[in-house]
């Protein structure tokens, strides 16, 4: 039925336009945003299926459609996948699966110290709870759930993990800066009284012009970052206000809805920076030109 209402549509992209927009005004099936909206609706023609039964596979994160563990898992079942839980997460630290499928067997592991590492948010932006604080159980199950059927039965997912790593690609030729030669000229000899100039720590940047000059107007020195101004908050577990500050300081403010979107579309943060992790955000501040080049290419 769904499918024979679908093919009556005579312009589809008016259709999803206009579709997209409802769903996201009506908050339906977790859209908040008008992107989220039409992305839902474009799946709803590509397939013929109704978004209800698309909202229970999907989640809808920063626009884009993300498999749930769930439908995953009944997925691989229905392939001939069988599944075993060793531990359930419910003690809060650990949950390991056992699957098996065309001869193999694996065991996918995660725990909470896993998603510390990997940076996950246990706090929100605004100081809310996530779901790893309110159902780590469910939450532990689900990464085992992804890790595992993703290994085994990899067409499941079919691209929604993506496992890319920015340190992993090349650095854009046009982007590196050039070297310096080294100076050979011996600078003049200063007087005994005279201070000496201070020495410039390595892979320190620059505050941009703007800030320098709102800073001087109130009379604030101006700071400069570095790699060790990069630190998450053991209280909330999300980035410090220095630390944002410093990504800020080499985004500049020009560039940072771009950087934002560009972080979400990958999946490094949920609602903001602060839920960036800790590794990521240094890894920009060591090459922020390299960070900036994928973000606006």
């Amino acid at each position: 039925m769904e499918i024979e209402l679908y093919s009556k549509i005579q312009d589809p992209v008016k259709a999803i336009t206009q579709i997209g927009e409802f769903f996201a005004k009506s908050t339906m099936f977790g859209c908040e945003r008008i992107e989220q909206g039409q992305v839902l609706a474009m799946e709803c023609l590509a397939t013929g299926k109704p978004p209800s039964v698309i909202a229970r596979t999907y989640h809808i994160m920063d626009g884009k459609l993300s498999k749930k563990a769930l439908a995953a898992l009944a997925e691989f079942r229905g392939m001939g996948g069988k599944h075993k839980w060793v531990k359930d997460g419910t003690d809060g630290k650990e949950a390991v699966l056992e699957l098996t499928m065309d001869g193999n067997t694996i065991t996918s592991r995660f725990t909470i110290d896993d998603a510390k590492r990997l940076g996950v948010a246990f706090k929100s932006a605004k100081g809310n709870d996530t779901n790893w604080t309110k159902s780590p159980a469910n939450m532990l199950r689900a990464r085992c759930i992804s890790n595992g059927v993703a290994m085994l039965a990899p067409e499941i997912f079919a691209g929604d993990v993506e496992d890319e790593d920015m340190s992993e690609r090349p650095t854009p030729e046009p982007l590196l800066k050039p070297q310096q030669p080294a100076v050979t000229a011996s600078a003049p000899a200063q007087p005994a009284s005279a201070p000496q100039p201070e020495k410039k720590p390595e892979n320190v940047i620059d505050v941009p012009a703007e800030v320098v000059k709102s800073a001087e107007a109130a009379d604030e020195p101006a700071k400069k970052y570095t790699e060790a101004d990069i630190a998450i908050s053991p209280e909330t577990q999300q980035l410090t206000v220095n630390s944002l500050a410093a990504l800020e300081s080499v985004i500049t403010e020009k560039n940072l809805p771009k950087a934002i979107l560009w972080l979400k579309n990958k999946g490094w943060i949920t609602e903001g920076m602060a839920t960036l992790s800790e590794e990521r955000a240094k890894r920009i501040m060591r090459k922020p030109e390299q960070f900036l080049g994928e973000v606006l290419k």
